[in-house]
């Protein structure tokens, strides 16, 4: 999720309370896996076609957002939702 959202380091743990209380998630949801989604694409409109923009970071970014999705296909597919185009349908039993 890097450089978008970072995980809370072991040696910060003692404070979690503290960091819960100035809103810091526990996990990862969905939600913050769609936040960095529309973090990637606000970076990269922002940055257009120039130099900000290096192959390396492209490559970064591209490759975090196929995780992304990867993972939110998973957590889909887990709550028994499949994604039809642009439609999320859970199915009827």
């Amino acid at each position: 999720m890097r450089p978008f959202k970072y995980p809370l380091p072991a040696e910060l743990q003692l404070y979690r309370s503290l960091f819960s209380k100035c809103g810091v998630q526990e996990k990862f949801s969905v939600t913050v896996l769609i936040d960095v989604l529309h973090d990637i694409n606000a970076k990269h409109r922002a940055a257009g076609v120039s130099e900000e923009a290096s192959e390396e970071a492209i490559s970064r970014d591209l490759q975090l957002a196929v995780d992304i999705l990867n993972q939110l296909k998973l957590a889909a597919q887990n709550l028994g939702m499949y994604f039809v185009g642009e439609l999320c349908e859970m199915p009827t039993f």
